[in-house]
C-alpha cells in the first residue's frame, strides 16, 4: 500500500512539472546594417566613421578575404551601436581603387565599400541631349537617352513627374546600345480636347538635376456646327458657329458670291447677310486653314447652304441610336391595331448601313421593316408574325421582299395590311411594289407589346430590333402609324413624303423626327406617345438624340 501512494505522488509530481515547463523562445532572426555604405576619397585619402546597427556582436573581414594595404581600421569586431574608424591612405597610383568589407552578424552580412581616386573626386554627372519633347494628341511613348559618368548607376536614374500630370508616367529604365547611356521610356495618354498641354519634370541622379518638358499638341480642327444650312425665303442673317483651333479664312464659293455678302466674324460665330429669294439656290461655304504647317496640307471644311421654301429641315440620325417608346407613353393602346393599318418611314440610310442586317422600324420577330436579310444586300422587306410556332416554340415568320435602297438618297416607305381584302401591300416612293395575302394565322399587330428573345427584351423602336448589332445607320425623317391602310392616292398625295395633318384619320402617332434638341421624339398626333432617344454603349442608355440639317424635298 506504501509503495502505491509512493508511486501516485510521484506521478502527481511529474505532471506538476510538465505543466510548469517554460516553451523557449524562438531565436531572433540576425540582423546587421551600416551607416554610411560607400564612400569615396579622393587621392589625398581621408577617414570616415561607420556606424553599425546589429542584433549582437558583430566582427568585420573583407570580401574574398582580400587584404588592403591602404586602409586602416580602428577596430575589427563590436556591438550595436558602435562606430568604427576606417583610414585611407593616399593614391599614388594611376589607379582608381576599391575595398569591399564585411561586417557579420550570426548569419547577417553587411557591405561597406571605398572607393579611392587617383585624382580629384570627379561629380557624378548626367546629361540629355534633348530638354523638351513634344508629341501630338494620340496616346504613344517616347524615350530620354540620358548619358552618364563613371561612377554612375543607371538603374538608380528617377523621373520626377507632378502628381496632377496623371497622362504622363516613367514606364521603365533600360541600359543603352552605346556605354555611358541609358533609354528612359515614358508612356503618356491620348489628348481629347483643344488646347495643348505641358508638364515639367526632372530626370534626377543624387544631387544632380535635370529639368526636362513634355509638350502635347491637340489635333487641329476647323468645326462647323452643322454641315447643312437651310435658309427661308425671307432675307436675313446666316450665323455659322465654328470650333477651331486654328485660325482660318471662310470664302463663299459654288455660285453663293452674289447672294451671301457682308461676311464678318466674331467669336467664333461667322455671319453673312443674304437677300429674299422665291424659289431655290445653293453655295458652298469653304473653311481652310490660314496658315498650315511646312509641308503639311489645310485643315479645310465646308458646309453646303440651300435657300428654299423646305417642307424639312432637321432629321434623326439613327447611327448607334434608337427611338422607343416612353416608359410614361400615355395611350399604348393605340398601338394594338388588329389586322388593319399603316406603317410609314422617309430613310436615307448610309453606304455601309448595307454591310449587315439592320432594322428600320417595328417589332422583332413580329411586325418589322428591314433590309439588307440573308444577303440581299440593300433590299428592305418586311417581316410578319403567324400565330403558328416553329420547334423552338417561336412565332412563324413570313417575309416580304419589297424593292432595293440606294445609299445616301431620301426613300419613303410604306406598308399597308388591309383586313377586308387580306392583303398586305408595299411601296416604295409611292410606286406599288408588291401585295400579298397575309396568312390566315397573322398574328394582330400589337406594337406595345415587350418580350424577351436572343436574352433581350424585345419592344417597338426605330433604328433598332433584336441585337445591339442591327441599328439603321442612316437618317430617318415622318415616321406614321396608322391604324388603316391608306390607298396608293393618299400616300402619293401632294407633299405627302414629307407632311401630313397631324389630326389626320386613323393616324395614331406622328413622329417627325426634326425636334432639334433633346432626348425626345415628340409625337404631334393628341395621343402625346413620344419616344425616348437611346444610344449604345455596350448597353443602351438615355440620351440626347443625334441630329442633322437637310432641305427637303431636295
Amino acid at each position: 500500500m506504501k509503495k502505491l501512494l509512493f508511486f501516485a505522488l510521484a506521478l502527481f509530481a511529474l505532471v506538476g512539472c510538465k505543466n510548469d515547463e517554460v516553451v523557449p523562445e524562438e531565436p531572433k532572426a540576425d540582423k546587421i546594417s551600416v551607416l554610411p555604405e560607400s564612400k569615396e576619397f579622393d587621392n589625398n585619402g581621408g577617414n570616415i566613421s561607420v556606424m553599425v546597427t546589429s542584433t549582437g556582436e558583430w566582427t568585420l573581414g573583407t570580401k574574398d578575404n582580400a587584404t588592403y594595404d591602404w586602409i586602416s581600421t580602428d577596430k575589427t569586431k563590436g556591438t550595436d551601436g558602435d562606430m568604427i574608424k576606417f583610414t585611407v591612405n593616399a593614391n599614388e597610383t594611376e589607379q582608381t581603387r576599391f575595398a569591399y568589407y564585411v561586417f557579420t552578424c550570426g548569419k547577417a552580412t553587411a557591405e561597406f565599400k571605398i572607393t579611392s581616386f587617383a585624382g580629384e573626386v570627379q561629380k557624378p554627372t548626367i546629361t540629355v541631349d534633348e530638354k523638351e519633347i513634344t508629341k501630338d494628341y494620340n496616346k504613344g511613348s517616347f524615350q530620354v537617352v540620358v548619358k552618364y559618368s563613371e561612377g554612375v548607376d543607371y538603374r538608380d536614374l528617377k523621373a520626377v513627374i507632378p502628381e496632377d500630370a496623371t497622362w504622363l508616367k516613367h514606364a521603365v529604365t533600360l541600359e543603352g546600345t552605346e556605354a555611358g547611356t541609358a533609354n528612359m521610356q515614358f508612356e503618356y495618354e491620348a489628348l481629347e480636347g483643344l488646347d495643348a498641354r505641358e508638364v515639367s519634370f526632372t530626370i534626377n541622379y543624387d544631387a544632380e538635376s535635370i529639368p526636362m518638358k513634355m509638350i502635347q499638341t491637340p489635333e487641329y480642327v476647323i468645326i462647323p456646327e452643322s454641315s447643312m444650312y437651310t435658309l427661308g425665303l425671307e432675307g436675313g442673317t446666316l450665323s455659322i458657329n465654328v470650333t477651331s483651333n486654328v485660325d482660318y479664312n471662310a470664302e463663299v464659293i459654288t455660285d453663293g458670291e452674289s447672294w451671301l455678302t457682308d461676311y464678318a466674324l466674331s467669336d467664333g460665330v461667322n455671319s453673312w447677310k443674304y437677300s429674299s429669294y422665291d424659289g431655290k439656290r445653293e453655295a458652298t461655304i469653304r473653311f481652310t486653314e490660314a496658315a498650315p504647317a511646312e509641308g503639311a496640307e489645310p485643315i479645310v471644311a465646308e458646309v453646303r447652304v440651300v435657300q428654299s421654301n423646305a417642307l424639312i429641315t432637321t432629321v434623326a440620325r439613327m447611327n448607334n441610336h434608337r427611338a422607343i417608346l416612353s416608359p410614361v407613353a400615355p395611350n399604348k393602346d393605340v398601338f394594338k391595331l388588329g389586322k388593319n393599318m399603316t406603317m410609314e418611314i422617309l430613310i436615307r440610310p448610309d453606304a455601309n448601313s448595307f454591310n449587315s442586317v439592320n432594322a428600320i422600324l417595328g417589332l422583332e420577330r413580329r411586325f418589322l421593316i428591314r433590309h439588307s436579310d440573308g444577303g440581299n444586300k440593300g433590299w428592305w422587306e418586311l417581316v410578319y408574325a403567324r400565330t403558328s410556332t416553329n420547334s423552338l416554340g417561336e412565332n412563324n415568320e413570313v417575309k416580304i421582299s419589297g424593292a432595293l435602297l440606294t445609299a445616301g438618297k431620301w426613300t419613303h416607305i410604306a406598308v399597308t395590311v388591309d383586313d377586308s381584302s387580306k392583303k398586305i401591300t408595299l411601296y416604295q416612293d409611292g410606286d406599288f411594289k408588291t401585295s400579298q395575302d397575309f396568312y390566315y394565322d397573322m398574328k394582330d399587330i400589337d406594337l406595345s407589346e415587350t418580350y424577351t428573345a436572343n436574352r433581350q427584351k424585345q419592344e417597338f423602336a426605330i433604328g433598332y430590333a433584336y441585337d445591339n448589332g442591327r441599328f439603321f445607320k442612316g437618317l430617318v425623317s415622318e415616321v406614321r402609324i396608322w391604324n388603316r391602310a391608306l390607298t396608293k392616292e393618299e400616300i402619293n398625295a401632294k407633299d405627302h413624303f414629307y407632311k401630313v395633318d397631324p389630326a389626320s384619320e386613323g393616324l395614331v402617332a406622328y413622329w417627325k423626327m426634326n425636334d432639334g434638341e433633346g432626348s425626345i421624339y415628340k409625337d404631334y398626333t393628341s395621343n402625346g406617345n413620344n419616344l425616348s432617344a437611346q444610344i449604345n454603349h455596350g448597353v443602351w442608355s438615355t440620351a440626347n438624340a443625334a441630329w442633322e440639317t437637310v432641305s427637303l424635298p431636295e
